[in-house]
């Protein structure tokens, strides 16, 4: 079986999901569909990939448009910038030897070794310039690309006029300088690239939480093993301890501590009961959980999250919008500005300097700061936000930082460490690392904060009973050890006055406490 992802965009309501579930199903190779409005999602279930394309055309026929999935996005771009990182140093290398005959060596095998090295530097590595140069101008739109090939190629062809004394009034040739002027703009194209791989790289660490099964329980109670993405409403689905919830829905029965620290930022775990509310991609630490789903798979909390992830990377700023808006004028300004300079010139000296000076006005406005470095800013900032786990919805708002001068967060258990540490304690060393020994059984965060930065070697053969919620007790022989919260004390109505004298001076700063009973 081969499960396909396809992000579909114009889809207006749940109509359209429920159009393309009913066409898609009956291709012959299509076991199961899942369709989201929510977040333009797809997810198909085949045979094999021959129903692939049939899928593809059947969405687009409808009047549907499929996006790029970022997985193999990421794929793309990452040979893509591979290539680009090759004709770079190709480039540079070429330059460089082109620039050194120009400098050092002169004569006609110089000359001829200029034009062929500067050639291949000029339309083999800079050939993408002139491909969006061309497809531009049937468009009728000027960007960058213009510049770049036009500055390249007009220095190029005047330096061949000179090599065949077309002009030869100095004899100077330029081949170098179409050349370097490629490797420069190649080298701004691949960090704007790079930049943007690294972006994606880090919105991949989301992208890969991706729950690959579900276990539904039948109406007959046996458990059935499904792809979650085929989960659907009014599904019972059982969660295992270190299991992650692949839909929202309600506890039915069971009683689980729940990591949900990468939906909400809250690091400390969520007892979850019968009754409460459990959101897709929390992870139970401890315990089981039966949860009847109260959406379908394709259509819960982490899916709409990854779904605003991949929509914040396709959204443009308002300053973005803007430097595309100035690089267009931009182009149009200078083209004409060249004209005029080789109209003036021609007429003061004749066509020799009229083609030199035009040629140098195209190549000083070739790497335009704001067509570079204005995505470049806006990349980088939206990759370190996802690397400081901060996820930007919509890029427009980083323009807006620097006039905030106070901020109000109405969750602070939301902003967090991700690990916790021992604050303060009153056992002796003994006691202490008897109470890091019994804690080593247990992954759960409080346990990790006693054990961190001790070496504890020495393992215990006692038995070890998790209480959900409440702690651990563990017993040895005749002794009986109990590592627990307030409230499990009161409950066993065990005296802990002095101990809470104790702690409560710390409660401002340490709020999470711990008894350690024998």
């Amino acid at each position: 079986m081969i499960e396909l992802k396809l992000k579909i965009a114009k889809m207006t309501c749940v109509n359209c999901s429920n159009a393309i579930e009913k066409v898609c199903s009956k291709i012959d190779g299509v076991e199961d569909v899942s369709v989201s409005y929510v977040n333009s999602s797809g997810v198909f279930l085949l045979k094999d990939d021959k129903s692939i394309e049939k899928i593809k055309e059947k969405i687009t026929t409808l009047g549907f448009e499929i996006l790029e999935d970022e997985q193999n996005l990421k794929l793309h771009k990452t040979q893509e910038l591979k290539k680009l990182k090759n004709n770079l140093l190709l480039s540079i290398a070429l330059s460089i030897i082109v620039m050194y005959f120009e400098m050092f060596v002169q004569g006609q095998i110089s000359n001829l070794i200029q034009l062929v090295l500067s050639f291949v530097g000029i339309f083999y590595c800079g050939k993408s310039f002139f491909a969006h140069a061309i497809k531009g101008l049937f468009c009728k739109n000027l960007d960058m690309n213009t510049l770049v090939s036009l500055g390249a190629l007009v220095s190029f062809v005047y330096s061949l006029s000179v090599y065949f004394d077309v002009f030869n009034k100095d004899g100077y040739l330029y081949f170098s300088s179409g050349s370097m002027i490629i490797s420069f703009i190649l080298l701004g194209k691949y960090l704007e690239e790079k930049a943007k791989l690294k972006s994606l790289t880090y919105h991949d660490q989301l992208k890969n939480i991706d729950i690959k099964y579900a276990n539904v329980i039948c109406d007959d109670g046996s458990i059935k093993e499904i792809s979650s993405s085929f989960v659907k409403k009014d599904d019972v689905i059982l969660v295992k301890e270190g299991e992650s919830v692949v839909a929202d829905g309600v506890v039915l029965s069971g009683k689980a501590e729940v990591d949900v620290s990468f939906l909400t930022g809250e690091f400390l775990p969520l007892l979850k009961q019968e009754g409460d509310e459990i959101l897709s991609g929390s992870v139970l630490i401890n315990g089981n959980l039966k949860i009847k789903a109260s959406k379908k798979s394709i259509e819960s909390s982490l899916e709409q999250i990854k779904d605003l992830v991949f929509k914040a990377g396709n959204i443009k700023t308002p300053l973005a919008n803007l430097a595309n808006v100035i690089s267009a004028y931009f182009v149009g300004f200078i083209i004409l500005l060249a004209m005029g300079v080789f109209c003036f010139w021609y007429f003061k000296e004749g066509l020799n300097l009229a083609f030199l000076h035009a040629c140098a006005t195209l190549l000083i406005s070739c790497p335009c700061a704001l067509g570079l470095a204005t995505p470049i800013a806006i990349v980088s900032a939206l990759s370190n936000g996802a690397k400081n786990f901060i996820l930007i919805k919509n890029p427009a708002v980083l323009e807006n930082l620097s006039d905030i001068k106070l901020a109000i967060f109405d969750k602070t258990g939301t902003l967090s460490e991700d690990e916790l540490s021992v604050y303060e304690h009153d056992l002796n060393k003994e006691d202490f690392k008897k109470l890091a020994q019994i804690e080593k059984f247990s992954s759960h965060p409080i346990a990790k904060a006693l054990i961190k930065n001790l070496d504890i070697k020495e393992d215990l053969s006692g038995e070890i009973k998790v209480m959900i919620g409440s702690g651990i007790i563990y017993k040895d022989k005749n002794d009986e050890y109990f590592i627990v919260n307030e409230s499990f004390c009161n409950q066993l109505n065990i005296n802990i006055t002095k101990s809470k004298k104790f702690l409560d001076q710390f409660k401002q700063t340490a709020p999470t406490t711990i008894y350690f009973i024998k």
